[in-house]
């Protein structure tokens, strides 16, 4: 059985937050009609990333300004330290303090807005990523074989350098021909079944590989162990507590020693059960995660032939081997030959294990259903 994997990630929390109208024209600027559509900081101020998906987000392009940032980093030693808990709670009011507006392909700090009704905001930094170490690729030549690959449209040259933001675990990359960040852990969805077959149905080379793992990163899912004391300082910044704090402060004014008394044991044993809960939590999902990155797979090389490593080393659109026997499938992939059953019962809750048969060149057909093109899978990997 030979499957094309196709993998990525998923998981992160996001920042709650809404705008406020603050002086400063960059503050306002989000709330103005002309900043839907640009505005006139440039059309490329703001895009849509993961657009007609569930997890679909506004993206708008900041730059560190070193004026403000030092206005900040004043307001904080001067505010003993309650400005930046303000930008805390509201992570929107720290960029538009922090930074001003400018087209995302010359950004450093990228603000993201949900599209649903909360409209959470949280930001990310933009890093770079340098392929120079790869020195078999040439400066005027195509980063990988296939030309219309994502890849190829990511890389600036002559440098070689891709720009790039982590979103809940997804790495997205900085198309220079569609001018907004793309997901890198997939394959194009304009790939036929016939491509699927031309393309990776013969595996990839070693070249192939390093490039691939070195734009779209390992194929894992880091839980990092939160500390306990950091866990203790996100708890005591919590909203509720801060109130609880003011309460204590108004009733040791009026001598209500008993009561000030019980709030503060009724919060400092809420924050211990709170913090002992996430810690636990934390250290369950940490092993549940990392048992999960290291599972051993079969892959087809072209050249090399088939080589057994662990999950965590797939790329996008390598060749998958499936042995007689019971297995665990680390990713996203679409069958291409052979026939399969798959059990699905953590995803979808039921008892019955359909059977999966290989897409075939010409016809193009999946379980007797007419297929035309292959759609782009979720690219999660699947942890029971």
């Amino acid at each position: 059985v030979y499957l094309a994997g196709f993998l990525g990630m998923k998981g992160e929390p996001r920042l709650q937050g809404r705008p406020h109208r603050l002086c400063g024209t960059a503050w306002q600027h989000l709330r103005s009609p002309k900043a839907s559509m640009g505005g006139r900081h440039g059309e490329n101020h703001r895009t849509l990333l993961n657009e007609g998906e569930e997890a679909e987000m506004e993206t708008f392009g900041y730059k560190t300004h070193g004026f403000r940032r030092a206005l900040c980093i004043a307001g904080y030693i001067l505010s003993c330290g309650i400005l930046l808990l303000v930008f805390y709670w509201k992570p929107a009011w720290d960029v538009w303090a922090n930074c001003v507006p400018c087209d995302l392909q010359e950004a450093d700090v990228v603000l993201l807005r949900t599209t649903d009704e909360f409209h959470m905001y949280s930001w990310k930094k933009v890093t770079w990523i340098s392929l120079s170490s790869l020195d078999y690729i040439r400066r005027d030549s195509a980063v990988v074989a296939d030309e219309s690959s994502l890849l190829n449209r990511v890389v600036r040259k002559p440098d070689l350098k891709v720009r790039c933001i982590q979103v809940q675990k997804i790495r997205y990359a900085w198309d220079l021909a569609a001018s907004r960040f793309q997901k890198v852990g997939v394959l194009e969805e304009s790939h036929t079944c016939a491509d699927i077959h031309v393309k990776f149905g013969s595996g990839l080379t070693s070249k192939e590989r390093d490039t691939r793992k070195l734009i779209c990163g390992p194929n894992t899912i880091e839980v990092e162990i939160t500390p306990i004391w950091k866990l203790l300082v996100k708890e005591v910044l919590n909203l509720f507590y801060v109130f609880q704090l003011f309460s204590v402060c108004l009733w040791l004014a009026e001598d209500y020693i008993e009561y000030s008394v019980a709030i503060v044991l009724m919060s400092l044993l809420s924050m211990a059960l709170t913090v002992y809960d996430l810690r636990k939590q934390s250290v369950k999902l940490h092993r549940l995660v990392e048992s999960h990155n290291s599972v051993p797979v079969k892959v087809c090389r072209r050249q090399a032939g088939l080589q057994a490593m662990e999950s965590r080393h797939l790329v996008p659109g390598d060749l998958l081997v499936l042995e007689r026997g019971r297995l665990m499938l680390p990713c996203d992939a679409i069958l291409i030959s052979g026939v399969c059953i798959v059990n699905e019962g953590m995803l979808t809750g039921k008892e019955p294990s359909p059977t999966r048969q290989g897409h075939a060149v010409g016809s193009c057909r999946l379980l007797g259903v007419p297929v035309p093109r292959l759609p782009a899978p979720d690219l999660t990997p699947h942890y029971p």
